[in-house]
């Protein structure tokens, strides 16, 4: 680990006598908190209606844009106050649409200096604070930190022996939580202070210890009433189902997405829903309501993507597994920055309805978890193919470890500009696969699958307006137009926290309301299927099981150097182009592979491997990725492209494979071990 010493925190809190606290008093506590919101009426801003020079030619503006006088509807709804780790108003900028403004004044261009200043007296100068948790009123028992250590099969054969309960589990889940979230203003979860979360989730956990209690505990297998947070794109009908958006807080989904509906017949229990910047659409944890998303590694440290709040969640030990979502990194570039295990599957693997994409095809959702061992029993219990992964663990069982051959790739990784510490570190885990007998492959894909013959024009793939709309209107059941949703909270600060304007702007200044028909058919089937037979044909030649890559090349990422427009302390090598001032310094230093993108378009896996600490005490991960499609290498790409049922059973064998490297790694050298965060340590959990 990270030298405490080496770590600023402080001390806000002295140790007091830690009062009585429980589940059931907290949840009544905050039912009786969260009443409706005063009531806010939306507006429009006349004068920088005036420049929003709508053209006539171009699509029609929801509400006329050339009329600068019009205003929406006196529709009142109600917000949450917005959170006081949240920049202030002077300092919130417009990231679009252009000429929408909340009745506070609105800086319409950023003032770094002041963000930074304000990051540093906020966040910087006090977090993490000195105060342990045992010295608070979410103290937790000797139990309760033992079974938050716990990996998921461990807990699933614990309770399957009836050795603890559901409740058990939860309330120290709970705590964990609430400790984050009020002391050390972790900011990983919504609705935290605005919705009794912890009423849901008790009456989930009681349900399941009374089925467990009369029917036995094999009624509630196979996941065992485990505590899953979930990510705040995913809609339920048991939470407010905003999807990011303040202005949707108030409503909860009118159905369960797919992947819950598997989470309760699995008998998961929800444990909340992690927080997400408006629509996911911003590439970092940040929230309205709750603030930045922080790294338990380190304040300063950058979360990266919109799933950032579950890996925030898993590293800093509320569960050992989250559940995330891909449209271009925020499985990958979370788990990345927070050391996790990460698996971004196949398209299709788990089932994607009631979670709102930006994109045609790019959305997946996926999972991070301590272990791989977590990742696989979380598979196993969620889709129930516990047969297809005792076949796919038979088959890597079957190899030595001369048959598994890693490729690498100079599309997706750049393996000279690695910082020394962690070239060291790469280079370091090679030498222990390849003595240990693992055949790397010394050819390298060099052909981008990314090709612009492929890609159809007018280019773009976003159906982030129309999945909005669908989300308002079938999965709320809400009578709001796209318009009014976005005339509160689509304000950003900083390079990494500006909403992405091209989903919704047609360029003119207007909406942009949906993508052409052939295009969209384009996404579904030909582009991912001509991306995945030029990319297989690397695999193919070679017989390469699986690419391997660094996650990223700098020291550091953070946020100090992100308000600034630096990156790495001001290493040249990672300096923000000019032409993308928007790129944060998390993507910059992460590789291609990770970030994604243009290659989540076709159907693979990828996996994040976390291999413990260089020796300038920066945690490392190395990053792979599966062929497309199955294994089945003579079927063309056009006749799996649509197939929805292949994907969740397809790469199974890699999850193995990840395994079996990771065993030898970690065999030969303890050191490759994931290490656990920062933060763990200061506040006296580990």
């Amino acid at each position: 680990m990270i030298a405490i010493s080496s770590i600023a925190f402080h001390s806000v809190v002295a140790k007091d006598e830690v009062e009585q606290w429980s589940v059931d008093q907290y949840s009544r506590n905050l039912r009786t908190a969260t009443k409706k919101y005063p009531p806010y009426n939306f507006m429009l801003d006349p004068i920088a209606m005036a420049k929003y020079n709508c053209s006539i030619t171009c699509a029609p503006c929801p509400i006329g844009c050339t009329n600068t006088t019009i205003k929406c509807t006196n529709k009142p709804t109600y917000i949450p106050p917005k959170s006081p780790m949240y920049l202030p108003d002077n300092l919130l900028h417009r990231t679009f649409p252009t000429g929408i403004a909340p009745p506070f004044p609105i800086a319409l261009d950023r003032n770094a200096t002041a963000e930074a200043e304000w990051f540093k007296k906020t966040y910087l100068d006090k977090y993490p604070v000195s105060t342990k948790q045992e010295d608070t009123k979410y103290a937790l028992t000797a139990t309760e930190k033992m079974l938050l250590k716990m990996s998921l099969p461990e807990w699933q054969e614990a309770r399957a022996a009836n050795k603890y309960t559901c409740m058990d589990m939860v309330t120290a889940s709970i705590k964990r939580a609430l400790y984050l979230d009020d002391v050390q203003k972790m900011g990983q979860f919504m609705y935290m202070n605005t919705f009794d979360w912890v009423g849901v989730v008790i009456k989930e956990a009681r349900k399941y210890d009374r089925i467990a209690k009369k029917r036995g505990t094999k009624a509630i297998a196979p996941m065992y009433c485990y505590p899953v947070p979930i990510k705040g794109t995913i809609t339920t009908k048991d939470f407010p189902a905003s999807n990011g958006w303040p202005a949707l807080y108030p409503f909860h989904g009118k159905i369960d997405a797919d992947v819950v509906k598997l989470m309760k017949a699995s008998h998961a229990v929800q444990f909340g829903l992690t927080t997400i910047p408006p629509i996911a659409a911003g590439i970092s944890g940040w929230m309205w309501e709750s603030g930045l998303c922080l790294n338990p590694w380190g304040t300063d440290y950058q979360t990266h993507g919109s799933s950032a709040g579950s890996a925030s969640a898993v590293a800093s030990m509320v569960a050992t597994v989250g559940i995330t979502e891909d449209t271009g990194s925020s499985t990958n570039g979370p788990a990345t920055r927070q050391h996790l295990f990460g698996y971004d599957p196949p398209k299709f693997h788990y089932p994607n309805g009631g979670n709102p994409s930006l994109t045609v095809r790019n959305d997946q959702i996926g999972v991070v978890g301590r272990s791989i061992d977590d990742i696989i029993a979380y598979d196993k219990a969620l889709l129930g193919n516990d047969a297809a992964h005792a076949k796919a663990a038979a088959y890597v069982a079957g190899l030595s470890n001369k048959d598994i051959r890693i490729g690498c790739s100079n599309v997706h990784y750049n393996y000279t500009i690695m910082t020394a510490s962690k070239n060291k570190k790469y280079y370091e885990a090679m030498a222990i696969l390849k003595a240990a007998g693992i055949t790397f492959v010394e050819e390298c894909m060099n052909v981008n699958p990314y090709n612009t013959s492929i890609i159809p024009r007018p280019y773009s793939n976003s159906i982030t307006h129309d999945e909005l709309e669908y989300h308002i209107k079938n999965n709320l059941g809400v009578n709001m137009t796209t318009f009014e949703v976005m005339l509160n909270g689509y304000y950003g600060f900083s390079r990494s926290t500006s909403v992405i304007r091209g989903p919704f702007s047609d360029g003119k200044g207007c909406f942009s309301y949906g993508v052409n028909k052939t295009v969209i058919d384009d996404y579904l089937g030909r582009v991912p299927a001509d991306m995945s037979n030029l990319y297989n044909k690397y695999f193919d030649t070679h017989g390469v099981d699986l690419m391997m890559g660094p996650t990223d090349y700098c020291e550091k990422a953070t946020w100090s150097d992100d308000f600034l427009g630096t990156c790495d302390g001001g290493n040249p090598i990672f300096k923000p182009p000019a032409s993308s001032p928007t790129i944060m310094c998390s993507g910059i230093c992460n590789s291609v592979g990770v970030n994604g993108g243009a290659d989540k378009m076709f159907t693979k896996a990828k996996y994040v491997v976390p291999i413990g600490l260089t020796d300038t005490g920066a945690w490392f991960n190395l990053h792979f990725m599966s062929r497309a499609g199955p294994k089945n290498y003579s079927v063309p790409a056009s006749q799996w492209v649509y197939d929805e049922e292949g994907p969740k059973t397809w790469n199974l064998e890699d999850m193995y494979i990840i395994k079996r490297l990771y065993s030898i790694l970690t065999a030969a050298d303890p050191k490759m071990k994931r290490a656990e965060a920062t933060l763990n340590y200061i506040d006296g959990f580990l």
